[in-house]
């Protein structure tokens, strides 16, 4: 057989795998997979952490058969591709994880993910480290990456809780303010053995970089939630600084059929619809009084809502992939709600996605290569902090 009739025979197939993999990444599907099996979140859902029922168990047999589909378009999309200039095996990551958050429950993604112990653990026997884990006594930890100590300390609160690979209380089964509490807790125990806010730097990405804007909402405008314990950072000097990685400011998608929610609704790692599921149950504004919508939507907040910051934090770093879709968000909140602040700054990431610096990492890990530039400046900011 010549290479032209072979070419023939295999390119219906080729065809139908681009069709089937544009649809499934289609703002159709996406919406139609937001509005219907993934939107019901009933109370046996919360009782049961990332426990299947059969039609959910049945749910995930199609992932299983997506994997090679989209491998396949990843790469046939290449000359046309945004990200056509990363690494492929970085290219295939970021159609994966969208396909899952586009489509997957939160229930269905808690049950593939393994809980942050269970990866703390696994993790450092592979580095030959030795575990150090705090118990603080209200269903959250911290764990220590090299042996405890207290003189500089860097708080990291990592991506979503909503998938359970936090050092919280996964939401939706606790929601707001529970994880704040318990990042509360957190600082307060550091604080307790010895070390000085001047010494205490704070990461955050995605969900993780809004739930330290939780943290100073908080040490700002105590009076708003009376039944948490007071801040930890309640007359006491500012943290040396905060790393928010493509913090949520935005996380229930507000105005996302406009700027770079549209814009980048096929480019980013998560599309437009995925943060309205994940925000209408992990944070539920209709849940909360009006006067806390800024805690967990700081995009929402007032003029005049972080006044003060300085004298909780004394550096702020924000990043933004450019191909993100919460990029404006976080740009206008730089420039809006941080306006007074003196030493806040923000980092665009060329060709970035969501949470793009910590894939960087895991790319620089696996011999890919990173975004070097960007990398750099985190670095160098965060050393910065301890001098």
């Amino acid at each position: 057989m010549t290479p032209l009739p072979r070419f023939r025979t295999i390119l219906p197939l080729i065809l139908l795998v681009i069709a089937i993999s544009s649809y499934l990444f289609s703002d159709t599907a996406q919406l139609q997979a937001s509005g219907d099996h993934r939107m019901a979140l009933h109370k046996d859902e919360i009782a049961e952490y990332g426990t299947l029922d059969v039609s959910e168990s049945l749910g995930l047999i199609p992932f299983a058969f997506a994997f090679p589909f989209l491998t396949i378009k990843t790469i046939l999309e290449t000359p046309f591709s945004v990200h056509r200039n990363k690494p492929w095996e970085r290219r295939v990551g970021i159609a994966v994880v969208r396909f899952m958050t586009s489509w997957a429950s939160i229930r269905q993604l808690q049950w593939r993910q393994a809980p942050s112990m269970e990866t703390y653990t696994h993790w450092m026997f592979n580095q030959k480290m030795e575990a150090a884990v705090d118990d603080l006594g209200d269903g959250s930890s911290l764990m220590w990456i090299g042996p405890r100590r207290y003189d500089r300390v860097i708080l990291y609160l990592h991506v979503p809780r909503h998938l359970a690979n936090a050092p919280t209380a996964p939401a939706p089964f606790e929601t707001f303010p529970t994880q704040l509490s318990q990042a509360n807790s957190a600082l307060a125990h550091l604080f307790s053995k010895g070390l000085t806010p001047q010494n205490t730097q704070i990461i955050g990405d995605t969900a993780g970089g809004n739930l330290a804007l939780q943290i100073f909402a908080h040490a700002l405008h105590p009076g708003l939630l009376p039944a948490l314990a007071p801040s930890p950072l309640a007359g006491t000097a500012p943290l040396a600084g905060a790393l928010l990685l493509s913090p949520w400011v935005n996380p229930h998608a507000v105005g996302s059929t406009a700027g770079s929610f549209r814009e980048n609704r096929n480019k980013d790692i998560m599309a437009p619809a995925t943060y309205r599921y994940w925000g209408a149950h992990g944070a539920p504004l209709h849940a909360l009084p009006a006067a806390q919508h800024a805690f967990v939507a700081p995009i929402l907040a007032p003029k005049g809502w972080y006044a003060g910051l300085e004298r909780a934090v004394r550096r702020v770093l924000l990043t933004a992939g450019a191909f993100e879709c919460q990029r404006d968000d976080v740009l206008a909140f730089r420039q809006d709600a941080l306006r007074e602040h003196g030493d806040a700054k923000v980092v665009l990431i060329a060709g970035g996605v969501e949470g793009d610096p910590v894939f960087d990492v895991v790319a620089a890990n696996r011999g890919e290569g990173a975004h070097v530039p960007a990398e750099k400046a985190i670095v160098d900011w965060l050393r910065g902090g301890f001098e």
